[in-house]
């Protein structure tokens, strides 16, 4: 009949608009993101929601989660239940955020994460970042955002909010027990200390509401515990109600530490150590000490001949013993050069912007015999970026082939060969001491280094020591037209005497 029509209609129509409530416990990424995902799913063809989600977070929201943490670190005082370990955005929020994943870079899963987090105030270069990172104050601008569009799909959110007990089915005629809801805590949800602005959020009311010690329990369709690995009073609880719990497999990691002053010795030698310049007056002392100590040791250190493997011994001035044992170090292998013969020689000259594997393939078409890619900035490559990495790649046709790098430092160019020499298959590499970019210039790259004889001749040595192929530089006349300096700085390169520095190339000034 069609009452019976009209009935059946309604009802299909209220279990349409009726959405299921699913409990979500933690606040933490993988409870946001569930909660977002749920609220964000609609019926096909009315549209209305199909899920509720209610988010129980037994910490506080970043707001005055911020001040519990800084009234931990200053003044001692700890809140059980909002700290580094319990709050809203887990315990990620206040730690380095750095967004590394190994189950691959560009998935679909690790994309979606990405731009949702941009969606939310997260700013755009993590997308193309090769080691993207969320700072703290990024990520309480970002999780305040997600809170707010939560709350506006429908969404609830209860802060000081800790789950006690899963609320099962005391049934006891079924085997399989079901999960109806979660019996809940509330605690102090700090309302007196929140700004008036923030007292007027729903998310801030619904738990000023309770009061704090009352237990309370909220039923739902289905429960998510995204609870994280701090909450050992979850999992505790799981297992006493007869949860089958199963470890998860986890990887360790360790940090070496060493004096800065130790690393500058290990990378750059007893003679450049001393001119690394950190920036921080404190590490610059230390290492100017260090390095005048090793100095006066090493004139005054003697080597004594015995049976024993020879030792040296000298007293500090701690008064320590140092006992060095010569035969512990064992000279690297000499490296073997390639030669390369440029006479009468076509010479296809880096050119920056210019200077493509296209154009390249055409010059050895029309008769190249050797060519060179275009510029690279060492910083990027040691960064890993894609395009400049782009820049060293070496057509099968070209038989000779070198890169051109810049450079600023030596630490720079040493690191940049040291990949080079085991990434890469090149001929030659040249220094470029002639780009009169200002953005180069201003990082003492490019001609810059013209004007830096010791930063070029620890360039120039750091490279030979680390390349078994011939180095060439390219450089200006002078730094501007009124004051030529190539043909002294030529000679003093020939003066260094760099083992495989091969060819020296002048260009006019800038």
């Amino acid at each position: 009949s069609s009452s019976n029509r009209d009935t059946l209609h309604t009802a299909e129509k209220n279990d349409i608009i009726k959405p299921k409530k699913i409990i979500i416990v933690g606040a933490g990424p993988a409870g946001l993101f569930c909660a977002l995902q749920l609220a964000q799913q609609r019926h096909p063809t009315t549209g209305v929601p199909l899920y509720q989600p209610i988010l129980l977070e037994r910490g506080q929201p970043v707001e005055s989660r911020g001040r519990d943490i800084g009234a931990l670190i200053h003044r001692k005082s700890i809140s059980t239940e909002s700290n580094f370990a319990f709050g809203e955005g887990g315990a990620g929020t206040w730690s380095d955020g750095k967004l590394t994943t190994r189950i691959g870079r560009n998935s679909g899963t690790v994309r979606h994460v990405l731009t949702t987090f941009v969606k939310y105030g997260a700013p755009e270069k993590i997308l193309v970042d090769g080691s993207p990172h969320l700072g703290t104050d990024n990520l309480v601008r970002l999780l305040r955002n997600m809170r707010e569009d939560l709350r506006k799909m429908g969404g609830e959110i209860y802060f000081g909010t800790k789950m006690k007990e899963l609320c099962v089915d005391d049934d006891e005629t079924v085997t399989t027990k079901v999960v109806k809801g979660v019996i809940v805590e509330y605690g102090n949800t700090d309302t007196e200390r929140l700004r008036p602005s923030e007292l007027k959020r729903e998310d801030f009311l619904n738990a000023k509401e309770k009061r704090k010690g009352s237990v309370d329990t909220i039923y739902g369709d289905a429960v998510v515990l995204a609870s994280g690995h701090s909450a050992r009073d979850v999992y505790e609880h799981l297992h006493d109600v007869g949860v089958q719990l199963e470890p998860k497999g986890f990887a360790v990691g360790f940090r070496i530490e060493h004096p800065q002053k130790i690393i500058n010795e290990i990378q750059y030698g007893s003679d450049w150590g001393l001119s690394v310049v950190t920036g921080r007056g404190p590490t610059d002392l230390v290492n100017q000490e260090y390095f005048t100590e090793a100095k006066t040791m090493s004139s005054t250190t003697t080597t004594t001949t015995t049976n024993n493997p020879p030792t040296t011994t000298k007293e500090n001035k701690n008064n320590v013993i140092m006992d060095v044992t010569t035969t512990t170090l064992t000279p690297l292998p000499t490296k073997t050069r390639k030669l390369i013969d440029f006479r009468n020689k076509i010479y296809v000259a880096p050119l920056t912007t210019v200077g493509n594997l296209p154009f390249r393939r055409i010059m050895k078409h029309y008769g190249a015999d050797i060519t060179c890619g275009e510029m690279a900035v060492a910083t990027n490559l040691l960064q890993g970026g894609s395009s400049e990495w782009a820049l060293l790649k070496r057509h099968p046709c070209e038989d000779v082939f070198g890169v051109q790098i810049a450079a600023g430092f030596p630490d720079q160019y040493t690191r940049c060969a040291e990949v080079l020499e085991r990434e890469c298959n090149i001929d030659f590499i040249d220094l470029n001491l002639g780009c009169p970019i200002d953005l180069i210039n201003k990082s003492g790259s490019g001609a810059a280094l013209m004007l830096h004889k010791k930063r070029l001749k620890g360039s120039l040595e750091g490279i030979a020591k680390s390349l078994s192929c011939p180095i060439t530089v390219k450089m200006r006349t002078g730094w501007d037209e009124k004051t030529p300096t190539a043909h002294e700085l030529v000679r003093s390169i020939q003066g260094w005497e760099i083992p495989g520095l091969s060819a020296v190339m002048v260009r006019k000034p800038l």
